[in-house]
């Protein structure tokens, strides 16, 4: 009697079992149909690649998308700034904003299309940074005042629109190196510049080659005193942002390394073409 008693009883829990798979692993983990027992670790280790696999494509998605959102709104600012409306800049290519592109694309004589061109892109390029000419007048300006304060045999050169214009960086006579719009083949209107040494560089000269740099960029400086505060600034407090330009100083104890870009700025990589 005790007997049927236990085979009934080792009956009904097999049965269980196979209704319940997770009930036979009560002792932890989990219990897949195939009878292979994943400890507790293994499955929060999978889940845990799991999500940071999903959060990794995600992030990279939303960053694709806030880049072109932000080539919209940009867009968006410089309609409005310009009398042509397309409300509120909220970084999508909507109905509105692609009618208002059109007007202006009819208006000023470039293929009217409603969407961003690198066409438009080098129209807008060309009404918000300061042109190559402009450039060179200011940085050999702000040279001429390093040369004069610091009384060398030796002075600082003068650069020429050919020399920033073309695709290599310009090797400045103290070793430093000025490259311009990294990323573009538009070189005549100027929204970002890299100005950095290597080893060996005369950085007295290339200090003052950095100031005329800033100088020549920022419009926003009034004189070389004002070239050398924002360097000052930027030793305490990078990244900075002055007169809509972002600048970075990344500068190593021997060296410089100082970037800025107008936050208008479009490369060619900006241009949406739906």
């Amino acid at each position: 009697m005790k007997k049927a008693y236990y085979m009934a009883g080792l009956i009904a829990f097999v049965s269980v079992c196979i209704v319940n798979p997770t009930y036979a692993g009560s002792g932890g983990g989990s219990f897949n149909p195939h009878g292979t027992h994943v400890a507790p670790s293994t499955a929060s280790q999978m889940q845990e690649v799991h999500n940071e696999n999903t959060s990794t494509e995600k992030a990279d998605s939303d960053r694709e998308i806030s880049e072109e959102n932000r080539t919209v709104s940009i867009i968006q600012q410089f309609l409005n700034s310009n009398g042509y409306d397309c409300g509120t800049p909220d970084g999508i290519l909507g109905p509105n904003t692609k009618s208002m592109i059109e007007e202006y694309q009819s208006d000023n004589n470039l293929e009217v299309t409603g969407t961003i061109t690198t066409e438009l892109v080098r129209e807008i390029n060309h009404a918000t940074c300061i042109s190559a000419k402009d450039f060179v007048e200011r940085y050999n300006s702000a040279i001429d005042a390093y040369n004069k304060e610091l009384s060398s045999t030796s002075p600082n050169d003068h650069i020429s629109v050919d020399d920033i214009t073309s695709i290599e960086p310009v090797l400045l006579n103290g070793n430093g190196k000025l490259s311009i719009n990294d990323g573009s083949s538009d070189m005549q209107y100027i929204g970002a510049i890299k100005f950095w040494t290597e080893e060996g560089a005369d950085l007295v000269s290339a200090k003052g080659e950095a100031m005329a740099s800033l100088f020549a960029f920022d419009t926003s400086l009034d004189d070389t005193d004002a070239a050398w505060n924002l360097i000052e600034r930027l030793k305490g407090e990078s990244p900075l942002l002055n007169n809509g330009i972002l600048y970075q100083n990344d500068s190593p104890q021997d060296g410089w390394l100082i970037t800025g870009k107008t936050s208008s700025y479009l490369e060619d990589s900006d241009v949406v073409s739906n």
